[in-house]
């Protein structure tokens, strides 16, 4: 699927209160809407950072169109991420098995 995929960056933003970058991508796939953990491997690929300092906070897809606009933000550690993430944000950013395993 990973071949199929293309991310295009539309906007990057430095929040430096937060030590964090506030990304916009723009996704085409032929498959659909690519799932929340991939694109989440997929952009820390790009950027070639920790999968860890990744949170996608928002997808959003077009009806009859394969373009996805995803937001997510970048941090510099994981301890900023929890101290200022959404919970339910951490939570649905986590791998499949470990949210199982906390269940």
């Amino acid at each position: 699927m990973s071949g199929e995929v293309q991310i295009e960056l539309v906007s990057e933003t430095y929040n430096p209160l937060v030590e964090r970058r506030e990304l916009v991508f723009e996704v085409s796939s032929p498959a659909g809407t690519p799932k929340r953990e991939v694109l989440r491997k997929l952009i820390s690929q790009l950027l070639h950072v920790d999968e860890n300092l990744v949170y996608v906070k928002k997808i959003t897809s077009t009806h009859g169109v394969n373009k996805t606009r995803v937001r997510v933000n970048v941090y510099k550690s994981v301890e900023r991420a929890l101290k200022f993430e959404p919970k339910h944000i951490i939570e649905r950013n986590k791998p499949k098995e470990e949210a199982k395993e906390e269940e």
